[in-house]
């Protein structure tokens, strides 16, 4: 019988929940070890018997690490992304990098996929769209995993800074450090030695409708993206261990505990449309999304979103249509919020919305579809960090997810407080906490 998890990949094609090949054991844990010798007496036939000893050892190596991706992209309810293109696996590519062997890789997907312990959908290209190969393990994999434990398995490479610059092919790049990388690495160190203090769990579910509490570990470091400091910088979770909490669903960060404590997470209403209007010189006095019918509310965001991100007006067209088709695809997985988000986009009129928005916000309509996305996460990241390190610096752990933030139930008028202070420092004037 297939298993929950298997169904949302094989059955309702669910493939924007992934997570990269990015994790291995470097330990030799004998509850992953046992499983992964059975497994290997199969799949070294795959390989002949004139093969040199170092294929066997690295084919064992790299059936090891599958595993270990396959895993931690079960226990995240995520199917694994892993490119199959030659690009992929040179000296700088995405698995080259970590030495991985494409033709050794490729041969035990192909057995495991063949053999049914793994489901596999080809990766494809479109002119600027595209999306590698997803793998996920079936239920012939999943009793391997019984007695295995986020903590036996670690990022590939956890690099040492904290502050990171990429250029425009998202590769880090070497920088001189400036009055205001200095001064970021000492709050993002404070931070994580903040963490260092406290315990950190969540509640996750199982096919049988269990919960199990896996610890995990935060460690913060910020990207700035296109060679350029004023661009991005948020805060993203590079977790030393286990799970990332940044990738988990609203829902399932709802189950997190620090210190044991029930935590709360507040977010900014409608944070970068606030942002716009400050910009302006403005304070946004009505509702950002109200242009359109109550009703088609869940459309009025997402138009936004994407007028805010994209940097041309015909891709608006492009991702409201692969947002309604993802929808599609979750079949039997939408919520309630997902069938609400699907009814709005199939009523709404993207012609006339678009109008209707560019005349509600006239103010900002001029950054519509201009690609200042990365601008204002540098200013929302520079809120962020102001909130987490204020906490950090009395020794409170706050975790962030962009705009919104964790923290335990206790404090919540605190966190709330401390958002509206940073905010209006930053901005000089004020936006809702919800």
């Amino acid at each position: 019988m297939n298993s929950l998890y298997d169904k949302k990949f094989s059955n309702f094609l669910q493939f924007e929940d992934s997570i990269p090949f990015m994790f291995h054991s470097p330990k030799d844990y004998l509850e992953i070890s046992s499983g992964i010798e059975k497994l290997w007496r199969e799949v070294r036939e795959i390989f002949p018997e004139s093969s040199q000893v170092k294929i066997f050892y690295k084919g064992k190596e790299h059936l090891k690490t599958l595993l270990c991706n396959l895993y931690m992209g079960r226990l995240s309810g995520r199917c694994l992304a892993i490119p199959r293109d030659n690009n992929a696996y040179t000296k700088n590519g995405a698995m080259g990098r970590y030495h991985v062997n494409q033709k050794i890789l490729l041969s035990i997907l192909d057995y495991l996929t063949e053999t049914g312990y793994i489901g596999f959908q080809k990766g494809f290209k479109f002119g600027s769209h595209g999306r590698v190969s997803r793998y996920w393990s079936l239920p012939l994999l999943e009793p391997m995993f019984n007695n295995w434990q986020p903590e036996f398995i670690e990022p590939f490479k956890l690099s040492s800074q904290l502050v990171v610059l990429k250029d425009e092919k998202g590769e880090a790049v070497h920088y001189r450090h400036s009055d205001y990388t200095r001064d970021l690495l000492a709050k993002l160190t404070l931070i994580n030695r903040c963490y260092s203090h406290h315990t950190f769990d969540v509640y996750l579910d199982s096919d049988k409708d269990t919960h199990h509490l896996t610890r995990f570990f935060p460690r913060l470091r910020s990207i700035h993206n296109q060679k350029n400091f004023e661009r991005g910088g948020r805060l993203y979770n590079q977790s030393p261990r286990s799970i990332c909490y940044q990738q988990l669903s609203k829902i399932q960060r709802s189950n997190i505990l620090i210190d044991g404590e029930r935590t709360v997470e507040l977010d900014y209403s409608s944070l970068h449309i606030h942002l716009l209007y400050a910009k302006v010189g403005l304070q946004l006095e009505k509702d950002g999304y109200s242009f359109l019918a109550p009703e088609l509310r869940p459309a009025a965001k997402k138009l936004m979103l994407i007028l805010l991100n994209c940097d041309a007006e015909h891709k608006l067209r492009s991702s409201l249509g692969e947002t309604k088709y993802n929808l599609l695809c979750k079949g039997s997985f939408r919520t309630a919020k997902d069938n609400s988000m699907l009814a709005a986009l199939e009523k709404m009129n993207t012609e006339e919305a678009l109008a209707i928005a560019k005349e509600y916000h006239k103010p900002i309509k001029q950054f519509f579809c201009s690609g200042i996305s990365l601008e204002l996460q540098n200013l929302d990241a520079k809120i962020a960090t102001a909130i987490v390190a204020g906490f950090a610096t009395r020794g409170i752990p706050v975790l962030p997810v962009h705009d919104s933030f964790i923290i335990a139930k206790s404090r919540q008028e605190e966190l709330r407080e401390a958002m509206q202070t940073a905010y209006r420092d930053h901005t000089g004037f004020d936006c809702p906490v919800c």
